[in-house]
């Protein structure tokens, strides 16, 4: 039986060497196209993050970290931004905020107390990261102005004596002032 395959394959030598020569090509063809099709993706993605679209290219991470973790997820997210980013500089910022805060409602007009009240959240945020459009930033009160308390506001007929709204920290959990 070996013999026969033997005479066969000398037979047809020339339609062997052709079909081998063809597998070798078309392989050799496929990675030099997977290869070229990785180093334009990345010369692309470099090209694109150094002209006018690098201001819109951002990573957005999200979430509540306790405080005792903090430091470990802030050095996961470095990590994550230099394996997505490869080779490119980066810079990561940090921005802590508040839950949702409702804003009193006997400051309101009483038509307007109607429904869901007013939500607001407060974040500390970078000044020299900030340009403000219209209005001047605020600044401290000048010389003869009323000292203000700046901590949640008492519901009208609340005692002195009554615990302060509880507030939630960056870290989303319940602390009390």
């Amino acid at each position: 039986m070996t013999g026969f395959v033997f005479l066969r394959v000398r037979a047809h030598r020339l339609l062997l060497a052709a079909a081998l020569l063809s597998v070798l090509l078309t392989t050799s063809v496929l990675a030099t196209l997977a290869a070229f099709s990785g180093a334009i993706g990345d010369a692309a993605l470099q090209a694109g993050l150094r002209g006018r679209s690098a201001a819109a290219a951002s990573l957005v991470v999200g979430g509540q970290v306790p405080a005792a973790k903090r430091a470990s997820a802030e050095a996961a997210v470095e990590d994550g931004v230099r394996k997505t980013f490869s080779g490119l500089p980066t810079t990561v910022w940090r921005l802590e905020r508040s839950g949702p805060y409702a804003l009193p409602r006997d400051l309101q007009p009483p038509a307007a107390r109607k429904g869901d009240p007013d939500l607001t959240q407060f974040a500390a945020l970078d000044r020299s990261r900030l340009s403000l459009v219209r209005a001047p930033g605020p600044r401290p009160p000048g010389p003869g102005a009323r000292s203000r308390r700046h901590c949640p506001r008492r519901p009208p007929g609340a005692s002195r004596s009554a615990p302060a709204p509880s507030s939630t920290s960056p870290t989303g959990s319940r602390t009390r002032r």
